[in-house]
């Protein structure tokens, strides 16, 4: 969306994926590609698979004492783990 483009624009004044067009964006595109490729996504799947297993194994915990809590932040978690994981 556009209004996030703005926002970044005033974060990192256009030098960024988000807000930047044309050759620029284009450079920064082509930066990140080969992590968002297939293989690279593959070769990392058996950790991300070990992260959603810990989160599945934590609400079946939560589900077998009827334990009332925020799943928010245990869905955060995971999603901080996974782009960690992926990023790092």
């Amino acid at each position: 969306p556009e209004v996030i483009g703005e926002f970044m624009q005033t974060i990192s004044r256009g030098d960024d994926i988000v807000s930047a067009d044309g050759p620029l964006w284009k450079t920064w595109r082509s930066a990140f590609n080969p992590g968002f490729s297939v293989s690279h996504i593959m070769t990392m799947m058996p950790g991300i698979v070990d992260d959603v297993a810990t989160f599945a194994r934590i609400l079946h915990e939560k589900a077998v004492t009827n334990e009332l809590f925020r799943m928010e932040h245990l869905a955060t978690r995971l999603t901080v783990d996974v782009i960690g994981r992926v990023v790092l």
